[in-house]
């Protein structure tokens, strides 16, 4: 799908998918580790893990906010039709065109829709327009003969053509010239001054020689150190349009130059040609060059001029070594004939599939031409003439299907004095291969002179015949009608007349205003592959000299013209382009982008990235037969299966960038951005991610980013994926481990590296102690120390270390001790292989994999005792279906245990152990899944409680997993009753990726966070409280203080004035300073002591 025209008055809907909920606040730093080299959370409906197509359709896409691209539901089938929205409002799918649509121009000022591709409708081909009124209406000049890629739209209303087309439909020049073969082999070949050695003097070794090969019987000589000529005579008249010549290199010798002499006229002709040196397009007449490097296989020689002629002369003037000669010649034309004398048409060592032919029926015979080109058939009949007393079938080499003029060329009757005998023959025909098209007519053949007359005119398919006619027979020939052609893939064509304008270049358009760029496999004199046209004056600029090599795709953001196709370098001098360019439409020089791609670009498309907070940008996306981005200024090459992405604000490629990137892979063939009420659309087969990953990411707050150190990856793609696949992480703190790392500072570390997240994530190694051949299967920490495992070789302290416990012999499982340093034997009743293994408390050790409990009991499942050091079946693990593949703990307490795996019939099986019973999750993930690891997560939210999980906990399954009704998934989440999926990765090449594990630092899985409540609330309850405390004790302090006046006599002061002093009489002076003392009212004898100081 080339070809993009939707509706933009409507946005892009996006459906967001439920939110996964899972409460990460508890764990600490995160970590997904795995195969993959992109990874992305599923957050909007529509998000696949599905590998990309392989049969070579494509899809109508939407970008999702999150960077990665979805499929657009009920979108149309990519075949003949497209749907078209009208001003209305309406939209209409467009039926009933036979081929492919690839480009599509929607004209608001004339309310047409112009429909370019490889396709058919009537009598229109490649080419048609469309309105709401009238449907599908054909343009005047019938289409194209060849496809048409791109349509553009000019300032002055025209619409312009581009594609890989010769001509229009009605055109006169064929998409293939030169195509048909003159038959030289009936010739009578002769020559002057050759040879007389053994197997090289016959002149007629050379016919019918394409192989270029040297040796008797394929070479024809001249005599040592003598010029000479080939010639032929032929009964029959032609006009050459390309003279190919096979030189020869026996001993060194071979035509130096040579001229091309018309006889018996002695014309000598020119010739245009390009030379195999150089590749510049040159001209001879005289001394036509043939070269002696015996990697130029043949020599192309077109006629400048169109002459008739049946007979010509090859004359060999200078020759290399000892003489000169040839091992081949063809001649080529444009002229579609079938002649009656089947010798004359195409021979048969040309190989051609449908080579024009005839077959004659009743008594003809061959006729000299006398005032003819050509010698006929003719034959004299007597009466009573029966219809099919004689008749010949023509069968014409029509290579191409178009609208034709088919005429009978009659011999003059003079010539061979039957004028008194000529009288009427009839012609029938079939112009197609379905018989649908078909004519019959009748012709006077009673002329004197040589004559044609049109017996058809109109559609004839390719490879078509023309048969059962009855007359004096020489030949039929088939011409394109009109005289509009060679265009050369670029047309003009104005909406508001039937006037043709004619040809301009070829392929590929942008426009900027006033200016058309045109680019493709083109030439001119001033410039290669691409010019711009400015359409209000018809001038032609050069773009610097245009470009060294074939432009595929063009796209015009902003003052910048984006090329992508097969070229290195620009005619101004800019090199090292690597098949990709910008054009400064405003300082008229050209740029590179980076170092390029190493391969061909096919398609150049604009897209949009979100590379900082809520502002997307408009980059650049090259699609192609490419596998990598190419070095430049301090960036190493990178890889890019067949789609690298071009920041224009950051001047680099999008995986050089130092931040999280989106990952891309496939393909992308057109863009419409910013559709009017949000988002865009693309047309493509693209397998995309969140974030580009190669085999690690991270989680920070529910949200992907990328691993602080990057995965570096071998050259060897195999190899690659092995080690990640077999990848282990596991997290203590500021630890991580991983397989190889290189970090900011360009430190590589192979195998085992550790990241210190202290340090600004700066990386280290097991130095040299460990062999770099090693490869660590598992890593787990205890303490401070971190222990990893694998297959191993290398020096520590002086001990070779094997990645085996020493010599002791441990059946499936040994275990150390670190505080002894010492290796032990788990149990002595457990044979067998263990897959993983699981502590569900201090004492008890669960193991999953195939294996014998005392050499009777065959499990999946065990459990280790370390008190008593024995082995046992774990409870019920004779009810599970199969093989265990995956194992974690269903409660805190390890007293709940989940496993995944496969039963005896490839089913997948899901199920709980609840401390007393072995419960089964319904069907979800299918027979295909490879499961690697369960974890249970707690909840930011409720759900509905269920026998298998609380309301307040999920199961996240990773691996790489089919989920029915969704297609592939890397990790879901099952809430006890339902599946849905979580991750999704991509992988290397075509397929899906898979993780293998989500780690944490913190194992704090079954604690659920709780709702975070607002700040505001926390501090309006906390002043609250606060406040409530303070009324409390005060309160309090009142009420003690009135119950302890209470009990002391403490009565209500008298209201009414007393005499005071008689009061004072009554009560000592003493008693009023008693409560200074802290001693009590009741002790006033013992108030105070006064000290003399």
């Amino acid at each position: 799908m080339a070809a993009l025209a939707p509706s933009t008055s409507h946005a892009v809907s996006i459906t967001p998918a439920p939110p996964a909920n899972i409460d990460f606040s508890r764990l600490g730093r995160i970590g997904v580790a795995g195969d993959f080299t992109g990874i992305s959370l599923y957050e909007y409906e529509g998000q696949t893990q599905n590998p990309l197509s392989k049969n070579g359709s494509e899809s109508l896409l939407a970008q999702l906010p999150n960077g990665a691209f979805a499929s657009l539901p009920q979108q149309p089938k990519i075949s003949g039709h497209r749907p078209v929205q009208s001003r209305k409002r309406r939209n209409y799918p467009l039926d009933g065109l036979e081929g492919q649509v690839n480009a599509l121009y929607c004209d608001q000022d004339t309310d047409r829709v112009y429909v370019g591709g490889n396709f058919k409708r009537d009598d229109s081909t490649n080419a048609i327009a469309w309105n709401e009124d009238d449907g599908w209406i054909n343009l005047p000049f019938t289409g194209f003969n060849g496809p048409v890629s791109s349509i553009a739209k000019a300032s002055n209303g025209h619409i312009i053509w581009g594609g890989s087309f010769t001509g229009i439909g009605n055109a006169t020049a064929p998409a293939t010239p030169d195509d048909q073969v003159v038959n030289i082999s009936d010739a009578e070949i002769s020559a002057g001054a050759g040879t007389t050695s053994t197997g090289f003097s016959d002149p007629r070794n050379i016919i019918c020689k394409t192989d270029g090969a040297d040796g008797a019987g394929n070479t024809w000589l001249l005599a040592d150190r003598s010029p000479g000529y080939w010639q032929a005579d032929f009964d029959f008249g032609f006009r050459p349009t390309k003279l190919r010549l096979y030189n020869t290199h026996l001993d060194g010798r071979g035509t130096k130059t040579w001229r091309f002499t018309v006889i018996p006229d002695n014309g000598i002709l020119n010739f245009t040609y390009i030379d195999p040196a150089s590749g510049r397009n040159l001209s001879c007449t005289n001394e036509c060059p043939l070269s002696d490097d015996a990697d130029v296989k043949f020599q192309d020689f077109h006629f400048v001029n169109s002459v008739g002629m049946n007979s010509f002369r090859i004359d060999i003037s200078e020759f290399y070594g000892a003489g000169g000669g040839l091992n081949g010649i063809q001649l080529f034309g444009d002229d579609i004939f079938a002649y009656a004398i089947n010798r004359f048409n195409e021979p048969a060592c040309a190989g051609l599939g449908t080579a024009s032919s005839a077959t004659a029926t009743g008594p003809w015979q061959e006729v000299p031409s006398a005032q003819s080109n050509s010698r006929y058939l003719s034959t004299r009949l007597s009466s009573p003439i029966a219809e099919d007393a004689a008749s010949i079938v023509f069968f014409p080499d029509v290579r191409e299907s178009g609208n034709y003029s088919v005429n009978m060329y009659t011999p003059g009757c003079i010539g061979d004095g039957t004028c008194g005998f000529r009288g009427q023959v009839n012609i029938t025909g079939t112009m197609s291969r379905n018989n649908r098209i078909s004519f019959s007519t009748s012709l006077f053949q009673t002329n004197n002179f040589d004559k044609y007359d049109q017996i058809y005119f109109g559609f004839v398919d390719a490879s078509s015949a023309l048969d059962e006619m009855v007359f004096v027979a020489q030949r039929v020939g088939f011409s394109l009608i009109n005289s509009t052609g060679g265009l050369n893939g670029l047309f003009d064509h104005d909406p508001s007349s039937d006037e043709l304008l004619g040809r301009v270049c070829r392929l590929f358009l942008a426009t900027l205003g006033d200016v058309l760029y045109v680019g493709g496999d083109l030439s001119s004199p001033d410039s290669e592959n691409i010019v711009s046209i400015n359409t209000a004056d018809a001038g032609v600029s050069d773009l610097g000299g245009g470009l060294d090599g074939d432009v595929n795709s063009m796209l015009l953001a902003d003052s910048t013209l984006y090329v992508g196709g097969r070229f290195s370098s620009a005619s101004s001098g800019v090199r090292g382009l690597g098949n990709t360019a910008a054009f400064d439409t405003e300082k008229s020089t050209w740029n590179r982008l980076g170092g390029g791609v190493n391969g061909v670009v096919q398609h150049v498309v604009a897209m949009q990235l979100n590379l900082t907070a809520n502002e997307p940008e408009t980059v650049v996306a090259f699609t192609g037969d490419f596998t990598e981005c190419e070095a430049f200024d301090g960036n190493a090459a990178s890889r890019a299966a067949g789609l690298a992405v071009w920041v224009p604000s950051r001047n680099n490629w999008l995986q050089n960038l130092d931040q999280a990137v989106p990952g891309y892979s496939g393909a992308l063939t057109a863009s419409i951005l910013n559709l009017q009420g949000g988002g865009s659309l693309y047309a493509g087969s693209l397998s995309s991610s969140q974030v580009s990953a190669a085999g690690a990411a991270t989680l920070t707050n529910g949200r992907l980013n990328r691993f602080p150190v990057t995965i570096t990856s071998d050259s060897d793609a195999e190899q690659s994926s092995t080690k990640l696949r077999r990848r282990a992480l596991s997290s203590a703190d500021d630890v991580e481990g991983v397989v190889a790392a290189k970090d900011s500072k360009g430190t590589t570390v192979e195998n085992l590296v550790l990241i210190d997240g202290a340090d600004n994530n700066s990386i280290s190694g097991l130095g040299p102690a460990i062999n770099d051949n090693a490869t660590f299967a598992a890593v787990a920490v205890g303490g401070d120390i971190l222990y990893a495992g694998g297959s191993l070789t290398g020096t520590v302290d002086g001990d070779q270390v094997r990645g085996i416990a020493g010599s002791l012999p441990c059946p499936g499982i040994c275990v150390y001790n670190p505080e002894q340093t010492q290796w032990q034997q788990a149990g002595i009743n457990l044979q067998g292989e263990i897959h993983t293994l699981m502590w569900t408390s201090e004492t008890t050790l669960v193991a999953a994999g195939s294996f014998t409990v005392n050499e009777t009991v065959s499990t999946s499942l065990a459990i280790y005792y370390s008190g008593s050091q024995t082995w046992d079946r774990y409870p019920g693990a004779d009810s599970l279906p199969g093989a265990v593949e995956a194992v974690t703990m269903g409660s805190s307490d390890g007293s709940q245990l989940w496993v995944a795996g496969h039963a005896n019939d490839d089913s997948v099986f899901l199920m709980k152990y609840d401390g007393s019973q072995w419960r089964a999750a319904p069907q979800g993930l299918l027979a295909g899944s490879v499961i690697k690891s369960l974890q249970v997560f707690s909840l930011t939210e409720r759900h509905d409680s269920t026998d298998l999980l609380p309301n307040r906990q999920s199961l996240v399954v990773t691996g790489a997993l089919e989920l029915d009704g969704f297609g592939k998934a890397s990790a879901v989440i099952f809430d006890g009753e339902s599946y849905r999926p979580y991750a999704l990765t991509t992988g290397s090449g075509n397929g899906a990726g898979s993780i293998a594990r989500i780690f944490s630092q913190n194992q704090d899985f079954f604690t659920a966070g709780g709702g975070n409540m607002p700040l505001v609330f926390i501090v309006l309850i906390g002043l609250a409280i606060s406040l409530g405390l303070m009324l409390i004790i005060v309160a309090a302090g009142v009420f003690l203080d009135r119950l302890q006046k209470k009990r002391e006599g403490y009565v209500p002061a008298p209201t009414t004035m007393v005499d005071r002093s008689s009061g004072i009489r009554r009560i000592p002076p003493a008693n009023y300073l008693n409560p200074l003392t802290g001693e009590g009212r009741r002790h006033p004898a013992s108030m105070m002591k006064f000290h003399r100081i």
